[in-house]
């Protein structure tokens, strides 16, 4: 009798034993912050975790607005700033933030992984008008929240998005302890034995040594991030690639800006004339999916970015596109119907509101955009996969949530759309 409870038990104890390890395997130890996946912090433990990379600016509450989605933020959610443990009460309006996010939940989205990352903190070298210099860096500082914590030789850490002219937009501005050290995310320009230079910011490189570092000192035209304990030394260097996940998502949202062309940064899209025109200078958001070797840019979409106090993206229904961005590269076949869209050419992006505004290319104001296709919607469902093969309909846009098929630039434009500053809700400015 014994032997048969033994031979029943032990399996069963087995069992029981593996589940509560595979629960714990996503736990965070604190050790693992050092070893970020491309200076954001993103731990080794969040790798194969799936769902939804998003990196972009926090625009409100309620749970977390962000590129105009809405991510549940569960006490569950690992923290950090710049790789250092955090809190919920931690994250402000106007951070940008990289997140991990599982499908899901109230919103669609739950996040699983939040960093907080700074595009330069160091001392403030002088302050002028609308703009302040910090290691060397311009930082526009016109809507900006927490301004007044600039002062010449004050340390600060600034949440901002860098134009490709290399001016960082600053969406928030926070103190910032020089026990802390300095850090910088820019474009790796030069590379000596006794010199790294990083957005015109020349520092020693001493203590940068080993074989992954002279690998990826070696990509010169890369971005990086920097820092260092000691002004003038850098101390640490990581790759700070577009996609910060790599395959450890399926789906993809950046924040973004245009050139002075138009043109969107090398990497974000497959097919650099699958979307656009864009408005020169303009602040943007790109969904798009991650293939199954990291590489982003695929079945892309954009958006006008909301500006500080907004919610959603214009044109962006959040649910819907929470649901698109869920499915990802995992998505279906496409639908048997013809695509529900209007292929009339995509108006350009106007940027409004917090963060000003421009005028498209054609000279019509933001909130112009060209309009849809003038039929009915097409009768099949959204595609979830590839284009499909078939001529797309002329219709206004489908019922359903966007998939990622059909063709990226079909049904009403993305552009000409203009992005107000509300007043700030929810759990207000902080």
């Amino acid at each position: 009798m014994s032997r048969r409870r033994s031979a029943f038990f032990t399996p069963l104890v087995l069992s029981l034993v593996l589940l509560i390890a595979a629960c714990g395997g996503g736990v965070f130890a604190p050790g693992q912050a050092d070893r970020g996946i491309g200076g954001t912090g993103i731990g080794v433990a969040d790798r194969g975790i799936g769902g939804t990379g998003i990196v972009g600016t926090v625009t409100a509450f309620g749970s977390v607005w962000v590129n105009g989605l809405r991510v549940e933020l569960p006490t569950s959610a690992q923290l950090r700033i710049e790789g250092q443990p955090a809190t919920v009460d931690d994250v402000r309006i106007g951070q940008v933030i990289a997140v991990t996010a599982a499908a899901g939940g109230p919103t669609g989205l739950t996040a699983r992984v939040l960093d907080v990352r700074y595009a330069v903190a160091g001392p403030v070298e002088r302050v002028a008008g609308e703009a302040a210099i910090i290691l060397g860096q311009k930082i526009e500082i016109g809507s900006a929240l927490g301004r007044d914590a600039l002062a010449p030789g004050a340390w600060v850490a600034v949440s901002g998005l860098r134009r490709p002219d290399g001016v960082i937009v600053a969406g928030r501005i926070d103190p910032w302890s020089s026990a802390r050290g300095w850090l910088l995310r820019g474009r790796l320009e030069a590379v000596t034995p006794e010199m790294i230079r990083v957005s015109g910011l020349a520092v020693g490189r001493a203590a940068l040594t080993g074989a992954d570092v002279d690998a990826l000192l070696a990509a010169d035209g890369g971005t990086v991030r920097i820092a260092g304990a000691r002004l003038g030394q850098a101390s640490s260097v990581t790759a700070d690639p577009i996609n910060p996940f790599g395959a450890a998502v399926g789906a993809l949202s950046v924040e973004t800006f245009t050139d002075a062309t138009g043109a969107v940064a090398d990497g974000l899209l497959e097919d650099s004339t699958s979307l656009g025109p864009f408005a020169p200078s303009s602040r943007i958001v790109i969904d798009s999916v991650v293939r199954r070797g990291g590489s982003g840019g695929g079945d892309a979409r954009a958006f006008g970015a909301p500006g500080l106090g907004g919610r959603e993206a214009p044109d962006g229904d959040p649910a819907a596109r929470a649901a698109g961005l869920g499915r990802g590269r995992d998505s279906g076949p496409p639908g048997a119907g013809d695509p529900g869209v209007g292929l009339g050419p995509s108006g350009a992006v106007g940027v409004g509101g917090a963060y000003g505004e421009r005028e498209a290319p054609n000279g019509a104001p933001p909130g112009a955009g060209s309009p849809p296709g003038a039929g009915p919607p097409g009768a099949g469902p959204p595609g979830a996969g590839p284009p499909g093969g078939g001529p797309p309909g002329r219709g206004g846009p489908g019922r359903g949530p966007p998939g990622f098929g059909g063709d990226p630039r079909g049904g009403r434009s993305p552009g000409g759309t203009s992005v107000g500053g509300a007043g700030l809700e929810g759990r207000g400015v902080r």
